[in-house]
């Protein structure tokens, strides 16, 4: 993250525009400040029925467990963590039942964006938008973007009896109109649900689930003592999936342990908006796209005279819209190399 515009009390039109972005490291003080006044004063606050979705304790711990690890506070985070977790406890409801229109806000979502369908205007896009491409009604009514499809690589990582492959990901679907119906077209479909107006579908989108915070903890206890603190929750999350349990022998040392969390929250978590953010976390970015770019997308560049585009150190943060600093132009600048 770079810097951003730390507004905490009111400003005239005149004041915004003499104000200049804040520093990263004040930014995490203000989102650590308030995260923290959340956890204490949703300890202990508990809601109806007519409340669901509302934001609770372990959500505000397990959000702020994550800023700490962000910022490489893996003692900091790890309280929060236990406190969910002695909370909540180990059982895991089935993989399937946690998008289930039909369970919303079960016992694995601690915090989420909430939708409602009925041509209400708070409906979800997803399912439209990660729908193939002129699909037409054979997925979703009002056809599909064909954004955020899965990649071969990640169709190929699960395991043969990892259940959430099938939760997460379709291989194709069924045109009865086409002299061949089976149309080889993968999409994501943890966010499907029928609809009868496009962009407005019922699903919610999970911000934080309970399998997250298990893996978090898995991933302190690695930097704190070692894989054998943190295998038995790494575990937890894998046998749900109908995986085997990983033997301590198979997991050596903290890099090996890092190695197969890194997979672990892959799947676990695809397609929510966790990767980008997990990647920046263990200083992999640069090298996951860019191997990305160059195995995947290489047949598309390489058809053109530059060589392809790789992601540089500059690129993890994006620049400032024009328009913003057309507004203060005597304070605000462009980030480097833009």
């Amino acid at each position: 993250m770079g810097p951003v515009f730390l507004i905490t009390d009111p400003l005239s039109v005149e004041e915004s525009l003499k104000e200049n972005r804040a520093p990263v490291e004040k930014v995490y003080e203000q989102i650590v400040k308030d995260l923290t006044r959340a956890v204490e004063n949703l300890d202990g606050v508990e809601y109806g029925s007519a409340d669901l979705g509302r934001a609770t304790v372990e959500a505000a711990r397990g959000l702020l467990a994550k800023v700490y690890m962000t910022l490489g506070q893996f003692a900091e985070a790890r309280p929060l963590l236990e406190a969910v977790i002695a909370e909540k406890g180990e059982d895991l409801i089935p993989y399937v039942s946690i998008f289930d229109i039909n369970n919303e806000m079960n016992e694995e979502i601690l915090f989420a964006i909430r939708y409602k369908t009925g041509n209400l205007g708070i409906g979800s896009p997803f399912a439209n938008m990660f729908a193939p491409n002129n699909s037409g009604i054979c997925v979703v009514v009002g056809s599909g973007d064909g954004n955020n499809y899965p990649t071969d690589e990640i169709r190929d990582l699960y395991e043969p009896e990892d259940v959430r492959r099938d939760v997460t990901i379709a291989d194709h679907y069924i045109d009865e109109s086409k002299p061949n119906p089976v149309i080889p077209d993968s999409y994501v479909k943890k966010f499907l649900s029928e609809v009868t107006v496009r962009y407005d579908a019922e699903n919610d989108w999970p911000v934080l689930r309970y399998a997250d915070v298990l893996l978090m903890y898995a991933e302190v206890m690695n930097e704190l003592q070692g894989p054998a603190a943190g295998l038995h929750y790494l575990n937890l999350v894998r046998q749900r999936a109908g995986l085997q349990a990983l033997e301590s022998s198979e997991i050596g040392s903290r890099y090996v342990f890092r190695t197969a969390l890194e997979k672990e929250r892959r799947l676990e978590l695809a397609f929510e908006n966790h990767r980008w953010f997990d990647l920046l976390r263990w200083g992999k970015t640069r090298e996951v796209i860019n191997d990305h770019i160059h195995r995947i997308e290489w047949a598309f560049y390489s058809t053109y005279d530059n060589a392809p585009p790789y992601l540089q150190d500059y690129q993890l943060i994006l620049p400032v819209p024009q328009s913003v600093i057309d507004n203060n132009s005597y304070v605000v600048t462009q980030n480097p190399y833009y």
